[in-house]
């Protein structure tokens, strides 16, 4: 499945479901984030795209380790220059 992802504006990504309930079901992102979600906020899949999908972000994720990224920096209240690190899954 795809669902709106919790921590991206307004952005679908794959998710698998753990538990269901009556308005929705508990997800769990391909990152590892877990969510309860509505069901009009997720949409079903084929096992073989989520699999690509899944395949697609690794790879984008690897060629960005390491280039430069403007970020926003809470602390500050400014954004800065860094670069862009691996993050850590599940």
């Amino acid at each position: 499945m795809v669902a709106l992802h919790p921590n991206y504006v307004y952005s679908y990504a794959p998710a698998t479901v753990d538990s269901v309930y009556s308005h929705g079901a508990r997800v769990v992102f391909y990152d590892g984030t877990e969510r309860m979600l509505p069901w009009s906020e997720m949409y079903k899949i084929s096992d073989r795209k989520y699999t690509e999908s899944v395949e697609y972000i690794s790879v984008c994720e690897k060629r960005l380790c390491s280039t430069k990224a403007v970020v926003w920096d809470q602390a500050s209240g400014y954004f800065r220059l860094s670069k862009a690190l691996k993050q850590s899954t599940m």
